[in-house]
């Protein structure tokens, strides 16, 4: 009897082991995936995720992929001494390829939406569209064409063409997971993908008023394409952006007296005599009557620095980088701050932060400098520049290039952390 009590007692102890050791293994979805697959960034809240050396929290970080990025999987999955699930994964990134691993919890397998280019299947037959090396012009029956970031359409917004401009078209179409046909193109110093079926090459059949480059073309008016001017007289009321140049032309936004606006395109007189300039607002690029526009000229004033920083929209990101061929964040901010205006701010964030005059969040004015905290890593993280209207540009692992963003949207809203005043 006491012997067959003890073989009981033992198969209990084994039974409770066994359980404990299935209970140990961490439960994801990401687990499914195996050598070969395709997955995607994911579960990260905007801030990317680490590729390390080795499979454990403390070996060195190889790069920082962003939400979404695409990445292949080429083991599968192992366990760290602690538990946790990781993978061995290859990801294209700006100099080449990065092979490392990554904790599965941040990935999850490829779903559409989150497809990059160089994941996107080429269409098997682009003669239907405009080729590679060829000038096409926007056709999008009097609106605007957004150019991406990548070809989907859940991508960021870089800028909005008019229609009738001409770009050039750089790769050949390229077709995304639910059949839609992309073309990457340039529209001056910007590079983008947009819809291929919104480009014509009859360019005959259009140009209902011509689209000047945006370069640094001084006018008599004072004003400059590609910089910024001041909604100016209004008396309160505010300046209509339309559609197309002329009064009678759809309302697509407003500006407020005191608004600052890019330059994009212009002067174009309408009928009466009146010179219009083509500007961008928060809901797209529009025309807007010249009268109520002054020039802001003023070299170092916050003007000026938002101005030159939105010339290096799309520029790639780049750990570490510090110049036009690719920035991170205080890279960004220290090369427009010194090299371009001249002024004596640090490179390290740290030092960034302690520059200049401190700004209350509702006293912020354009070109001012604003930090965050707790995106890729805990404590102060990032810095932008304000542009106005709430938003700011920044060289960002979200886009994988400079970009602009919005402070209202929850990521960065609770992460905002101070703003500085330079000069």
């Amino acid at each position: 009897m006491e012997r067959r009590e003890r073989q009981w007692q033992i198969a209990v102890i084994v039974l409770v082991i066994a359980m404990c050791a299935v209970w140990a293994v961490p439960v994801a979805a990401t687990l499914a995936l195996a050598n070969g697959d395709e997955a995607a960034v994911a579960y990260t809240g905007g801030d990317g995720v680490n590729v390390r050396a080795a499979a454990s929290t403390d070996a060195s970080i190889l790069a920082t992929l962003p939400e979404g990025y695409a990445v292949s999987i080429q083991s599968d999955p192992i366990f760290a001494n602690d538990g946790s699930a990781w993978y061995a994964v290859e990801a294209t990134i700006t100099d080449g390829t990065v092979e490392g691993w990554v904790a599965a919890d941040f990935l999850t397998a490829v779903e559409p939406s989150v497809w990059l280019y160089a994941d996107a299947p080429v269409a098997p037959d682009d003669s239907d569209y405009a080729a590679r090396g060829v000038p096409a012009i926007v056709a999008a029956s009097g609106g605007a064409l957004n150019l991406r970031a990548d070809p989907t359409i859940d991508s960021y917004v870089i800028f909005s063409i008019p229609d009738g401009t001409t770009v050039d078209v750089l790769e050949p179409v390229v077709m995304d997971a639910d059949g839609n046909s992309w073309s990457q193109v340039r529209y001056d110093e910007f590079v983008g993908y947009v819809a291929s079926d919104y480009l014509s090459t009859d360019l005959d059949s259009f140009g209902l008023w011509p689209s000047a480059a945006i370069t640094e073309i001084t006018l008599a008016t004072g004003l400059a394409i590609g910089t910024l001017a001041v909604v100016s007289g209004t008396d309160g009321d505010g300046l209509l952006v339309r559609n197309e140049p002329m009064v009678e032309a759809t309302t697509i936004a407003s500006l407020g007296d005191g608004d600052t606006t890019l330059l994009v395109d212009g002067p174009v007189t309408d009928d009466a005599g009146s010179d219009w300039y083509q500007v961008t607002s928060t809901d797209g690029v529009g025309w807007v009557h010249g009268d109520y526009l002054t020039a802001t000229s003023v070299a170092g004033s916050g003007s000026a620095i938002v101005a030159e920083a939105l010339t290096y929209l799309g520029v790639p990101y780049l750990w570490g980088g510090t110049t036009p061929d690719g920035f991170d964040c205080s890279g960004f901010t220290w090369y427009l701050l010194n090299e371009v205006f001249g002024y004596d701010v640090a490179r390290p964030i740290e030092d960034q932060l302690a520059s200049g005059r401190y700004v209350a969040p509702d006293e912020l004015l354009p070109g001012d400098l604003i930090f965050f905290r707790n995106t890729y890593q805990w404590g102060l993280s990032h810095v932008g520049i304000y542009l106005g209207d709430g938003e700011f540009i920044s060289a960002t692992g979200q886009f994988d290039a400079v970009g602009i963003s919005d402070l209202s949207d929850p990521y960065w809203s609770v992460r905002y952390l101070e703003s500085r005043r330079i000069g």
